[in-house]
């Protein structure tokens, strides 16, 4: 088996990170449990062709110790109020005592009620357990989470934190929450800006509070490490925690691959929040790391997209525009999860070879399917970027002409059989996937669901390539920091750095003008 490490970093990484394993868990047999006597074995697919979604979890146990499950081999960093009803420490946390003689004031926060959803996967979850022991009848439960289902199909207007739609088990290994009660220049009320988080990380290796033994033996308990897929807030103090982290990531692994996915849940208007994307950038290309922006808000020329509108769903709050998010996620990441292509392979062709090693993206989900009477000559029209929604800045015209790209498409019969007969010069995707549809897990928002589309499974489609016009974006980014340098404080940004950055926009624009 070749696995996938996942970090997450910062509340809507996590927001979109919990979107993703939800899916996960969806898919058929995505997360069979795991048997006392499979504790050391985890299943894995015998068709090269087959979906291995084992690569992304790993065999953990239950508070209690006694059942053992499939848990994400997953990293979550977050602060401590954005946790909701999780706790920050596992049940089983002990303290060490106080002396008598100590006189000690007791600060108690009454936890979160759990969302209704949330309550109701705990209930569905002792149902299962019941079944096992055989004191419930399981058509009985299937009518019972029938009508739950249908209760809970639109949560948006409940969700308040990611937690409150999680239908993954997390254990004390999975979550890194302890780190937000350190004082980082005036406390955590202001955690906004690249170097807070960058000092934050240091404070935490310097003190030992950074657990550097987590991620360690994540990756020692592998038998064939892919790489790592990060998923971290581009806008905030998280993209100076999560840059300080692939620092440590590629000292400890140099040689894994890496795949960061910097997402936002608005479009960077402040100044700090395009400072800390382009610190993020440049820590990426320091670090040898492929970096995909993803935000849900990226704009894009109507007039060139012109169903992108018609075809993509309402985006107005986290909680959605996170799930047409991790659908992307999980749609570009599917060659990494077959037989067909490990992550290394797969980042060298998207890259150019690893020289071009900022991606950018577009989706549509749910993808809007041709008839199956459509004439084979005409469906290659369906696979026309245009069709798609952008997800990346990089490219803000047309799409250039493409160094190196990808095509990941969910099942579709006509468009898999017509793909097969077309000219291979017509489409040059070197890692095509055509997969079975999308599992649609019960907390999908509603805003993203067709009126007539099946919960089951849906289709969706997501381009991903590295192409000329990202030399414009470099540009225009150049020429924002030079009218803005001395806007920013050093608590920001040192001068020598903001020098710096602007040399690292300038070679990239450069390079990106003379590939083609």
């Amino acid at each position: 088996m070749r696995e996938i490490v996942t970090l997450q970093l910062g509340e809507y990484a996590n927001f979109v990170g919990t979107h993703f394993w939800n899916i996960q868990q969806a898919y058929p047999e995505a997360t069979p449990e795991a048997s006392e006597a499979s504790r050391d074995t985890v299943p894995r697919p015998t068709n090269q062709d087959a979906i291995d979604h084992h690569c992304l979890y790993r065999l953990g146990t239950t508070v209690e110790g006694h059942a053992h499950t499939l848990v994400p081999r997953l990293l979550i960093y977050d602060l401590k109020a954005n946790l909701g009803s999780l706790r920050s420490t596992p049940v089983t946390t002990s303290f060490p005592p106080v002396e008598s003689s100590l006189q000690v004031s007791v600060h108690r926060q009454d936890p979160l009620t759990p969302s209704e959803y949330t309550r109701t996967l705990h209930a569905a979850a002792t149902d299962d357990h019941l079944d096992r022991e055989g004191h419930r009848n399981s058509k009985a439960k299937e009518r019972e989470h029938s009508i739950l289902a249908e209760k809970l199909s639109d949560l948006a207007p409940q969700i308040e934190y990611w937690a409150d739609y999680n239908e993954s088990y997390l254990d004390e290994r999975t979550l890194h929450a302890d780190f937000s009660t350190l004082p980082v220049n005036g406390g955590l009320n202001q955690f906004a800006n690249f170097q807070q988080g960058a000092e934050l990380f240091r404070i935490d290796a310097n003190q030992g509070d950074f657990n550097e033994d987590s991620l360690r033996k994540l990756v020692e308990e592998v038998d064939c490490l892919q790489g790592f897929q990060v998923i971290v807030n581009e806008l905030d103090a998280f993209s100076g925690y999560g840059a300080e982290y692939l620092t440590y990531v590629n000292d400890e692994f140099p040689k894994e691959p890496v795949l960061v996915l910097g997402v936002a849940s608005t479009a960077a208007q402040l100044l700090t929040q395009k400072l800390n994307r382009l610190l993020l950038i440049q820590k990426c290309l320091d670090n040898d790391a492929v970096y995909l922006p993803l935000n849900a808000l990226a704009p894009y020329p109507a007039a060139k997209f012109q169903l992108a509108e018609q075809l993509s769903p309402a985006v107005s709050s986290a909680y959605t525009s996170s799930a047409l998010v991790a659908a992307t996620i999980d749609t570009l990441m599917l060659p990494c999860r077959t037989g067909r292509a490990t992550m290394q392979a797969y980042l060298n062709d998207l890259t150019g070879g690893h020289q071009y090693t900022l991606l950018t993206a577009a989706t549509t989900f749910p993808l809007a399917l041709p008839p199956i009477q459509t004439p084979v000559r005409t469906v290659h029209k369906w696979l026309d970027p245009s069709l798609l929604r952008p997800l990346s800045y990089f490219s803000t015209d047309a799409w250039g002409q493409s160094v190196a790209n990808s095509f990941a498409l969910t099942r579709h019969t006509v468009i898999r059989d017509a793909h097969s007969q077309l000219n291979p010069d017509a489409l040059q995707f070197p890692h095509d996937k055509f997969s079975h549809d999308m599992a649609v897990p019960k907390s999908y928002p509603q805003p993203l669901l067709p009126p007539t589309g099946s919960m089951a499974s849906l289709a969706g489609a997501v381009h991903i390539e590295t192409n000329s016009q990202q030399a414009h974006w470099f540009r225009a980014a150049a020429k924002w920091l030079r009218q803005t340098r001395r806007q920013f404080n050093p608590a920001e940004c040192e001068a020598d750095d903001v020098l710096e950055l602007g040399e690292m926009l300038q070679g990239q624009a450069d390079l990106y003008a003379d590939a083609l």
